[in-house]
């Protein structure tokens, strides 16, 4: 992006990103350098100057809306199985956020209370998670990285009594019937991606 720099970021959320990296394997080699050299390591910046996935991943608002307008994470309760049903429009809304990394926060959060994370007590005595929770932020990274963020149609979560539903703009270019096994997606945003990993929020391999 011409004439852009790190102080466009929000530090805030820069240096959430960074403890929450730090909690992983990952990038141990970039644990204690500076902000100027992590975001060149991992692509926020280039040559000094932000990228759009930097931008968007940590940005503060008003630079954000300069260079994407169209910049959206919605997140909706919906207190009936479709919307036609529901006697109040929702219960909760997400609040407008800064960036894709403080609206993602937040909708993690919330995917906590909707789902049962069960205890399983495995043969050698360690305890592991089978949880929806997986799946959900699993959807949620998916979602994300695979947006078109200049599109004019916002990238949307609707959570129902009985189903939830992630929207991004576009279609599929065939039928899925034809899609499944035959074609490889690839992805619009990469870096988006790699940040996503880095810290655990996706999987290299997705969970279908």
């Amino acid at each position: 992006i011409p004439d852009s720099g790190i102080e466009m970021l929000n530090s805030d959320s820069l240096h959430n990103y960074r403890f929450a990296l730090g909690s992983t394997n990952n990038l141990i080699e970039l644990q204690n350098v500076d902000d100027a050299t992590f975001c060149e390591e991992v692509n926020i910046t280039s040559n000094g100057l932000l990228t759009y996935a930097g931008l968007l991943m940590f940005g503060k608002a008003p630079y954000v809306l300069r260079y994407v307008p169209t910049f959206c994470i919605d997140y909706i309760e919906i207190p009936a199985p479709t919307i036609q049903q529901a006697e109040v429009r929702y219960t909760y809304r997400i609040p407008e956020q800064q960036n894709i990394w403080e609206a993602v926060q937040i909708i993690l959060r919330r995917f906590h209370t909707l789902v049962d994370a069960p205890i399983h007590i495995r043969n050698n005595g360690f305890a592991t998670t089978d949880s929806q929770y997986n799946v959900l932020r699993e959807a949620l990274a998916n979602m994300v990285m695979h947006c078109d963020h200049f599109d004019s149609l916002r990238s949307c979560i609707r959570v129902y009594t009985d189903h939830i539903e992630f929207m991004n703009g576009g279609a599929f270019p065939l039928p899925v019937n034809a899609i499944l096994g035959k074609i490889y997606s690839k992805l619009r945003n990469p870096t988006i991606a790699k940040l996503f990993r880095y810290v655990g929020i996706a999987e290299n391999a997705g969970y279908g």
